[in-house]
């Protein structure tokens, strides 16, 4: 027999139960569809108390984060750059809404007791918990609390990329990803700087200045990377990992282990995020 579960209009689902002909099933059938009616106000009453808690918790961080302007306004400017990173960055990597993520990361600079104190929203402090965890023990519980770890690192190191180095193995695609995306800010930052001050610099000397920078020249003569090492590198620096890039350039995932071990060892580094700030730093930019 099945009841629905329904409240003003609203279907929550099913209830189903199963009688054999000899128990007479029409004799429960007043008794079951009461409880489905029950069941309904329940379910109905039990999402109201959940969209309360949730509305509650937001005005919760609003008041937090109007008071840590207020108290420290030196770690408010801090929190404000860690929201704007996290916003930045998950809308960069495009493979979920990171909704509860982003309404918490400027949380980063409270005590996690204090916060246990006020917030009800367990994703939440899960969320804070595992980027402590990261932090101090170099463990990683969930996706989300590494990116919140990745980019309060990141603005608490003066917003350096070295200062990630510092953070481990943890996920290094994740890792990767983040200074591919530092790296793409700064250049559209150094694109919308440039064309401010285009106006002062003559068209003939830029035309020089363009002409003379050869990237896969940088890559060549100063690294001594070979054609297919360069290859490789270009798509570590997307952000892509060995099987991607074994399927992009047609090889096993064991040959790129090998092109990318060498390019370490002639780049005398130790890890990938090593490597790709260092390309960086050379002023080099992904074809």
């Amino acid at each position: 027999m099945e009841f629905p579960l329904r409240y003003n209009d609203e279907m929550y689902g099913v209830l189903c139960v199963g009688l054999s002909s000899e128990n007479a099933p029409d004799q429960y059938k007043p008794f079951l569809s009461s409880l489905a009616v029950a069941g309904s106000i329940s379910i109905h009453l039990c999402q109201k108390e959940t969209e309360t808690e949730t509305d509650s918790d937001d005005y919760i961080i609003r008041l937090l984060n109007a008071a840590l302007r207020q108290q420290n306004k030196e770690a408010f400017e801090l929190a404000e750059k860690v929201k704007q990173c996290v916003k930045d960055f998950t809308a960069y990597l495009n493979d979920g809404s990171y909704t509860t993520l982003k309404k918490i990361s400027g949380l980063i600079y409270y005590e996690l007791s204090f916060l246990e104190s006020y917030i009800s929203d367990q994703k939440a402090l899960s969320i804070l918990r595992g980027c402590l965890n990261v932090l101090e023990k170099g463990k990683s519980s969930s996706r989300e609390s590494e990116i919140l770890a990745i980019v309060y690192t990141f603005v608490d190191g003066d917003e350096k990329v070295e200062s990630l180095h510092q953070m481990g193995i943890l996920q290094q695609e994740l890792k990767d990803k983040f200074l591919t995306y530092v790296h793409q800010q700064t250049m559209v930052e150094t694109v919308l700087s440039f064309e401010e001050d285009y106006s002062i610099a003559s068209k003939e000397t830029l035309d020089k200045e363009t002409e003379s920078i050869d990237a896969v020249g940088i890559l060549k003569k100063k690294l001594g990377l070979s054609t297919r090492e360069i290859e490789v590198i270009n798509y570590v620096l997307k952000g892509c990992n060995n099987r991607e890039i074994a399927l992009k350039l047609f090889i096993s995932e064991h040959t790129v282990k090998n092109h990318i071990t060498r390019i370490l060892q002639k780049l005398g580094v130790s890890d990938r995020s090593q490597a790709i700030a260092m390309i960086y730093q050379l002023g080099y930019t992904p074809l």
